[in-house]
């Protein structure tokens, strides 16, 4: 089974793979251009995804349970990629870690859980999962597209924010990608946050796929602050389904 089209939003932000630093890991590098949350939460989510893929197969459907993000910097440099390493397959979980990386500088870690259903459809590979892969799943189009996708399918309401899934925003099983629903869990307004706060740190639970069909929206709740910092925990519901929790930490400044 060749590869198949890598999806829409991982065009844009020209997700690829590169040469890994060390055997046993996967790398998955952005493409050229400014590149935001939504972005870098994508290429966590597909290289965590490739490093599990690589002992349980490129064809492999791997819903994703956990997704974990930390920065140490305020900015998401140029030339940021994953570098991913799989943990044993245990339970029909597959587990995987990483740290991103800009110039050989550490820039934060990541983490996630899998579920590796015995019984689903399989799937063509993603383009950079191919062997020897090493090019560009597309040249990146332009600068901010997938933070613009975002926003300009995003309305706020109070402290909520409303997303209508555009159709680059699903996954190969038409459901709304992983990544898309963590940005939406971090898409807090500045009446809670600040307009100087910066996510540092977030972990969300995917309870449930959201569908294509209905408007998501997530629901924070600031659960307190310390000198400069913010804890913050969001639900991310689908009409009158729960379908992701998370925590979310913010520093002001």
């Amino acid at each position: 089974m060749g590869p198949g089209p890598a999806p829409s939003l991982a065009r844009l932000a020209g997700i690829h793979a590169v040469q890994p630093h060390r055997p046993g890991c996967v790398e998955l590098a952005l493409g050229d251009g400014c590149h935001g949350l939504l972005d870098v939460a994508m290429l966590a989510d597909f290289a965590l995804g490739a490093a599990v893929r690589a002992q349980v197969g490129r064809d492999q459907p791997l819903p994703t349970l956990t997704l974990t993000l930390e920065f140490e910097r305020a900015r998401f440099p140029p030339g940021l990629s994953v570098r991913a390493w799989s943990e044993p397959v245990r339970s029909s979980l597959g587990r995987a870690q990483g740290v991103l990386v800009s110039d050989g500088v550490t820039n934060g870690q990541c983490c996630a859980t899998f579920t590796i259903p015995a019984d689903a459809a399989r799937l063509d590979p993603l383009p950079w999962e191919a062997p020897g892969s090493a090019v560009p799943a597309a040249v990146h189009e332009q600068p901010g597209s997938s933070e613009a996708l975002l926003a300009a399918a995003c309305s706020a309401s109070g402290s909520s924010t409303t997303l209508r899934p555009a159709e680059a925003m699903l996954n190969r099983s038409r459901q709304v990608q992983g990544a898309v629903v963590f940005r939406l869990a971090a898409s807090l307004p500045a009446a809670l946050t600040g307009d100087d706060a910066r996510l540092v740190s977030g972990h969300l639970q995917f309870l449930a796929p959201a569908g294509s069909g209905l408007p998501v929206s997530a629901h924070p709740e600031v659960l307190g602050e310390k000198r400069r910092t913010l804890f913050v925990r969001t639900e991310i519901r689908q009409g009158d389904r729960l379908v992701a929790a998370g925590s979310f930490v913010f520093r002001r400044g």
